[in-house]
């Protein structure tokens, strides 16, 4: 095709109306929540707009790049349109058959484009619009259900639904539509719905009566304007049940059906004249000749409710009543006499006031029960969504959980169900969460700490997360939640320390009220945040005195380790083989598919190896590491054949060849076995001190065990590195032949002695970033007194003999959190 042809068939193109030329508010963000709620609308064949839905989720589909549903939706929109309009063609079929001409021609198919084209032409030829100016109803209709769909303007939706009305009158859902978009634009209207809008919306009900949806929004703008919109409910209940007089009369164990026959009600009368008496009284029944009575029929015994000497008539309850005499007036007279009787009685009144009673009670049951139903199902979906989010497990499992409880016969209703759904839920149950803890902890004035982390997104935006610890109540322990996150313009101390505040604000604390639970300030040791002279804690302790300044211990265990690697020899050859290791597996996924291959062969369960001593906790380290060893065998293997395969070039099996040689080398796998050894007892430590339960004193002692743990590894080798000297006597590892080789091996004794060095230097104290002397021993002496304070709480440390032991810890401790000594 020409660029001329090409450039002509763009312009066709564009002339189109369809999904691909109409202004709708699809963006990419809301592209898969569009698409699920034109899922959860469903495709039964009654629904009128089954068409128009295929053609907006076709379209979405394409926006979405998956041409091949769109196409598959474009087709069902063509089957359904004929299928409900009993037709092969018409004019509903100019925006399907102009959706169909751009897919195609985006696919490259311009010659299936220039076919739909001249569908379009057609069609358009033989049902043309009643003025050039003005579209065809059905392309109004279709092109205000998509952006009534799509959440577009509802001005605009309701004037072209009244233009396609104007120009076709009659279609039902067009009505419907037209009157709920007229409902919608006038919503937030200052002067609320108008008349008019009311009174299409009650024409649009009465035509379609089977749209629940219109009706409860009808009611719902009825009940707004003060009607009962109940009283109007239960008569429009009885009207409908008394249109089948003989039913109700006959009671529920001898009920006919149809209209009153000459044998149903008295011969005496024509049945005119028992039209004319059953317009009049309505509680009124024949059946076999003979009236009766419906309310008191349903009612028998007044029981509690009957006053002294009122009871329900036997005989018009039994539906018995016959006239009396012999002449023709005289019957007609007694059945007049008895007729009036009745109505004016008050056991029939009494009756009649139990029915109307009871059948309030019943529509208010219904309801209650009804809602009730709706809860329970709508519970079951809160806490399917609530478990996604507690157990940390993905969105997608959502559904997969939904559909196994239906499987189990749970109801959980016809709704919610959706992966994006559960994402609006955990969102609203967590904001709810959130909210009653912090309205308790405002209520109770719990003391708190605050916890800040700085992060960067992925579009490379500063971020601050703040968390909150507290113990909400005097029963349950400390827990730490997110309070929320927040964008840093400035990554100066000042304008974090500002944003945390106004986070703190923003939840409904105030400033007089931090000075009285503000107890600490806790974050990683950058000195941005925990600068001596105009650090983030150093700019809260000035509005707030007194508040503890904590690095975080974790942060601080990997600063240890990573000192140590600073000033041992050996450990950054180590390094670079682990990273180079990981860029080979990481970045190659024939590689890793290769390693499994062989992980396979030897029955090994592969580990992913990671990087080493680049990230923050050092259990990600000890994984690496632990990898490599579990996984000796077959990297070994993996090396060795590409090494000697002549069909790769000679720089690839010098690679291989140079990654297996130290691979095998026995100062290599003897350094494996020491970092897997340390690693293994700092990763035990570390989890530790994240568990949410560990106290201060508590990780202390912790903290004094493993530092002994760590020293002792200099006297008893840990199991890794007696596994690496059984090895080198016999110069085999895992079946693998070690060699002697010329790598750098780390110094075991010194690796260990600067961890546990740098651990003591760094974990006894409440921040270890740099500082003078005379500052690190005032923070030193700080975490003492304490950890001293707070021993005198374990009853190990009582001296019982002493009835003032711990008077003085405790009140210097109530000084240091603020609490009220008395």
């Amino acid at each position: 095709m020409s660029a001329a042809q090409s450039q002509t068939l763009v312009s066709k193109l564009e002339a189109l109306q369809c999904h691909f030329t109409w202004d709708l508010d699809i963006r990419t963000s809301l592209l898969n929540h569009r698409r699920d709620n034109l899922e959860d609308i469903g495709t039964n064949d009654g629904n009128r707009w089954l068409g128009h839905i295929y053609n907006l989720r076709g379209f979405i589909q394409y926006k979405l790049a998956s041409n091949e549903d769109a196409q598959k939706f474009f087709n069902k929109a063509t089957e359904a349109f004929s299928r409900i309009r009993s037709a092969d063609e018409g004019p509903w079929l100019v925006v399907n058959y102009g959706n169909l001409a751009w897919l195609h021609h985006h696919l490259g198919d311009q010659a299936e484009s220039e076919a739909y084209l001249s569908k379009v032409d057609a069609l358009n030829k033989k049902y043309p619009s009643l003025s050039q100016e003005e579209l065809h109803p059905e392309i109004y209709a279709e092109k205000a259900y998509a952006l009534m769909t799509v959440s577009g303007d509802k001005t605009l939706v309701a004037d072209y639904f009244q233009s396609a009305i104007e120009m076709h009158p009659g279609i039902r859902e067009w009505n419907t539509s037209h009157a709920l978009a007229l409902m919608y634009a006038s919503k937030h209207s200052r002067t609320g719905l108008e008349d008019d809008i009311l009174e299409k919306m009650r024409i649009a009900q009465e035509q379609d009566p089977e749209n629940l949806y219109l009706a409860a929004h009808y009611l719902d703008q009825r009940a707004q304007r003060g009607e009962r919109i109940e009283v109007e409910a239960l008569e429009a209940q009885r009207e409908e049940e008394e249109t089948q007089p003989e039913e109700v009369a006959a009671g529920p164990s001898e009920a006919t059906t149809g209209d009153a026959s000459p044998t149903a009600y008295p011969s005496i009368w024509k049945e005119e004249q028992y039209e004319q008496f059953k317009q009049k009284n309505e509680w009124m029944y024949a059946h076999n000749g003979r009236l009766g009575c419906t309310p008191c029929h349903d009612v028998k015994d007044l029981g509690v409710m009957a006053s002294r000497g009122v009871n329900i008539a036997i005989q018009w309850a039994d539906g018995k009543i016959i006239p009396a005499g012999q002449s023709s007036d005289v019957q007609l007279s007694s059945l007049r006499k008895k007729i009036r009787e009745h109505k004016n009685s008050a056991a029939h009144n009494e009756a009649v006031k139990i029915i109307q009673t009871a059948n309030k009670d019943i529509l208010l049951n219904m309801n209650a029960s009804s809602e009730e139903s709706v809860f329970e199902s709508t519970a079951k979906v809160f806490m399917t969504a609530y478990y996604v989010a507690k157990n940390n497990k993905p969105f997608t499992d959502f559904e997969i959980l939904i559909d196994l409880q239906h499987a189990n016969s749970a109801d959980l209703g016809r709704v919610l169900h959706r992966k994006t759904v559960c994402v609006d839920i955990i969102e609203h149950v967590s904001s709810q969460m959130k909210k009653e803890l912090l309205k308790k902890i405002i209520e109770t004035k719990s003391k708190i700490t605050v916890l800040a982390d700085e992060s960067t997104s992925v579009g490379h935006k500063s971020t601050l997360i703040v968390f909150l610890k507290a113990s909400v109540d005097g029963d349950m322990e400390p827990i730490a939640f997110p309070l929320d996150l927040v964008e840093l313009d400035s990554m100066s101390a000042a304008h974090i320390k500002e944003q945390i505040m106004g986070c703190l604000l923003k939840n409904g604390f105030t400033v007089e009220l931090l000075r009285e639970i503000l107890i600490g300030f806790c974050s990683d040791g950058a000195s941005v945040m925990l600068g001596v002279k105009s650090g983030v804690g150093k700019l809260l302790q000035d509005d707030f005195p007194g508040i503890i300044l904590w690095h975080c211990l974790n942060h601080r265990l990997d600063l240890a380790v990573d000192q140590a690697l600073d000033v041992t020899g050996g450990t950054k050859d180590f390094q670079a083989f682990m990273d180079s290791l990981y860029s080979l597996y990481s970045q190659s996924p024939k590689n890793m598919r290769q390693l499994s291959e062989f992980a396979h062969n030897l029955d090994i369960a592969l580990r992913r190896i990671g990087k080493v001593f680049s990230v923050r906790w050092v259990a990600s380290s000890w994984r690496a590491v632990s990898a490599v060893w579990q996984s000796y065998p077959a990297l070994a293997q993996h090396f060795r054949e590409p090494s000697e395969d002549d069909t790769r070039d000679s720089r690839e099996r010098a690679k291989f060849k140079g990654l297996l040689s130290k691979l095998s080398s026995i100062n290599f796998l003897k350094s494996l076995a020491l970092m897997a050894d340390v690693l293994t007892e700092l990763k035990n430590f570390s989890e530790i001190l994240q568990n949410r339960k560990t106290t201060l004193p508590k990780a202390h002692d912790i903290m004094t065990t493993y530092v002994k743990c760590i020293e002792s590894f200099n006297r008893y080798p840990g199991q890794h590195a007696v596994d690496a000297s059984q090895a080198k006597e016999v110069m085999e590892f895992k079946g693998e032949d070690l060699r002697v080789g010329r790598s750098p091996i780390i110094d075991s004794a010194q690796f260990i002695r600067a961890v546990a060095d740098n651990m003591k230097e760094r974990l006894f104290t409440t921040k270890a970033n740099r500082a003078q002397a005379s500052v690190a021993a005032n923070r030193k002496e700080a975490y003492n007194s304490l950890i001293n304070q707070m021993a005198v709480f374990n009853p190990d440390n009582w001296d019982h003999d002493n009835p003032r032991f711990g008077d003085n810890e405790v009140r210097a401790l109530c000084d240091v959190l603020h609490v009220n000594q008395q």
